[in-house]
């Protein structure tokens, strides 16, 4: 009995230490990534200059989207001067899509898309299609489908000047470097970096990728772009809110690189007390927990709270069932 006991103590222990433990970063914030100042030349050829600036994973689907395996993926690079935004986008596409028929949708297509909001727009009511300063540019993977499109004030205004280059590497991806020109610059930019995935060829999308899982609303609403801070700036346009609180570079890494706990290797004891401890449980502990309030951290707990009442009903049946033995 007292081994049977101990077995079942030991695999709700293994089971509840072994929970895999997911970053805890809260993506209602925008991040917030730092761009160098320097001028690249677009030829879709990775600048040093790009290095001076932080690395941008683009590797969450959409909220919307089926968590497909093998979608595509991207590391991003931006710089700035006083004439352009610069980005340089390094996809890892296993799965290309190249042929494209006329009529097609050019969001259906293997494409990147990236926004820019001069003004830093974050306000919940900002639309994105009426703001001045807010542009949407698409850039397509296929030869076939060469020129910038996109929606936006501002694209209307300045896609016939948007310099660019795409490369093909076939199933190792494709290669994104674009120029794209400012007006009304301030020292922080809103941004935003979208993938279309067409993962069978079919000319129809099947995934959308960002750096959080709510950036699938960029397309339609402000606040659910990043921010740029332009290093070097000192330009400020009357629209900037230094009040927005942001997640960083570290934050994303966090979240794109979950940590799984491992199981504990001590072994449970091969006899179990007569007793149950007395020992009162430290109000201390108890209330220096801190609930955990995003989407991503919040099933954690879920799961570990109901491996820890199992355990408790468990450990509850036993006594009772100890005492009736020596009754």
């Amino acid at each position: 009995m007292k081994k049977t006991v101990v077995f079942i103590i030991a695999v709700l222990v293994a089971m509840t230490m072994s929970v895999t433990a997911f970053a805890e970063v809260d993506t209602y914030f925008p991040f917030l990534f730092k761009t160098a100042n320097a001028t690249p030349t677009i030829d879709g050829v990775k600048d040093e200059a790009y290095e001076g600036s932080d690395m941008i994973d683009i590797m969450q689907p959409g909220m919307l989207d089926l968590a497909l395996e093998g979608h595509a993926t991207a590391k991003v690079w931006t710089l700035w001067d006083d004439t352009n935004i610069y980005v340089y986008a390094e996809v890892n596409d296993p799965t290309p899509a190249t042929t494209y028929s006329e009529g097609t949708d050019p969001w259906m297509l293997d494409s990147v898309e990236v926004y820019v909001d001069f003004a830093n727009t974050k306000a919940s009511n900002a639309y994105m299609h009426e703001q001045e300063l807010t542009g949407q540019f698409r850039f397509c993977r296929t030869a076939e489908y060469p020129e910038v499109s996109g929606v936006g004030m501002y694209t209307d205004e300045a896609k016939d000047n948007v310099e660019f280059k795409v490369i093909d590497n076939g199933t190792d991806g494709y290669i994104v470097e674009a120029a794209i020109p400012h007006r009304d610059l301030a020292k922080k930019i809103g941004f935003s970096f979208q993938i279309n995935d067409d993962m069978d060829a079919d000319q129809v999308r099947d995934i959308t990728i960002f750096t959080k899982m709510d950036g699938y609303m960029a397309c339609q609403m402000n606040y659910a772009f990043d921010t740029l801070e332009l290093e070097g700036c000192t330009a400020i346009n009357g629209l900037e809110d230094d009040t927005i609180i942001y997640n960083t570079i570290d934050d994303l890494h966090e979240l794109n690189n979950p940590t799984v706990e491992e199981p504990s290797s001590e072994e449970p004891s091969q006899e179990p007390a007569d007793e149950p401890s007395q020992e009162a449980v430290s109000s201390e502990n108890v209330s220096d927990v801190t609930p955990v309030d995003d989407a991503d951290g919040s099933m954690t707990w879920i799961v570990v709270a109901v491996l820890a009442a199992a355990v408790a009903v468990v450990v509850v049946v036993i006594i009772a069932i100890i005492k009736s033995k020596k009754s």
